[in-house]
């Protein structure tokens, strides 16, 4: 209806607010934090590396010998006091309890060890088959002093695409050498006589644990369907 001659016009009409429309994306299905960190995780006990490490078989055990701490904010995972086996200290290396085909994971941290005799590993492995062809991706790991690698090993025939690894910015293999000079060769046997180490392509220069540890921040890795 008209308004009368001489009367203010009426307001416009407020805008109509509109939530954002809804991005795919993932949600929340498991996290490690606050005091029951751990309670997630299986504490594994073999040693494929034939090291200095004795990792210990629960818990329990870890928190008993002060090999792991939790506290509301973080959780501490560390070596701990010398074995009763020779050249070796308590440590623990964990597992998650379940397991995920497609998945971002994230780890946030503020500290990782460095210097000679630790071998720290962020990695995913395949399951229901033994290693390497069930697959395993590291996303962080070092040896003593060496710098850190991204790898992939498989028993299967692999090959990456160099243009592919190498369309945003140069990543050099770091076991093309180790390969006999076969770059981005993701094929894994260990042997006296193998050279097939898996592909490690990187960024470069490879940062050492100390560097890692002097910028805290988080690692992530995300596989889909289609990578």
């Amino acid at each position: 209806t008209p308004a009368p001659p001489g009367s203010a016009p009426a307001p416009a009409p407020a805008p109509v607010v509109t939530e954002p429309p809804t991005q795919a994306g993932y949600s929340l299905d498991w996290a490690a934090k606050g005091t029951d960190f751990f309670e997630g995780f299986d504490f594994l006990t073999s040693d494929g590396n034939h090291g200095a490490s004795h990792f210990l078989p629960s818990l329990t055990h870890a928190k008993d010998s002060g090999v792991v701490e939790t506290y509301a904010s973080h959780a501490i995972l560390r070596s701990g006091q010398r074995s009763e086996y020779a050249h070796k200290r308590q440590t623990a290396k964990i597992g998650t309890k379940k397991s995920w085909k497609h998945f971002l994971a994230v780890m946030k941290y503020s500290h990782v060890p460095y210097g000679c005799g630790v071998w720290p590993a962020f990695f995913t492995l395949g399951v229901g088959t033994r290693w390497p062809m069930g697959g395993e991706m590291d996303i962080l790991e070092y040896v003593n002093d060496a710098g850190s690698m991204t790898s992939f090993h498989t028993g299967k025939q692999c090959k990456l695409d160099a243009a592919e690894v190498n369309r945003f910015r140069p990543m050099p293999d770091a076991n093309t050498e180790a390969n006999n000079g076969s770059a981005y060769d993701c094929h894994t046997a260990y042997c006296d006589t193998c050279t097939s180490l898996g592909c490690a392509p990187n960024v470069v220069p490879l940062l050492t644990g100390k560097q890692w540890a002097s910028r805290p921040g988080v690692l992530a890795m995300e596989r889909t369907a289609e990578f």
